[in-house]
């Protein structure tokens, strides 16, 4: 049997991509409120960029 088949492949999981996973936001609401808010309209600028495709 060939060595490169005695053993399986580690299975590696999927890496998210860039920006996917939510950063934690900070403790103060006025923070958090005006980071989501400039998520929401980076969010709906890509979306307008894309042709309304998600």
């Amino acid at each position: 049997m060939d060595s490169q088949h005695e053993h399986p492949a580690i299975p590696t999981l999927p890496h998210a991509a860039p920006g996917s996973i939510a950063d934690r936001l900070p403790e103060d609401p006025d923070e958090s409120a005006d980071l989501l808010e400039d998520r929401r309209r980076q969010r709906d600028r890509d979306y307008d960029e894309l042709g309304g495709e998600a």
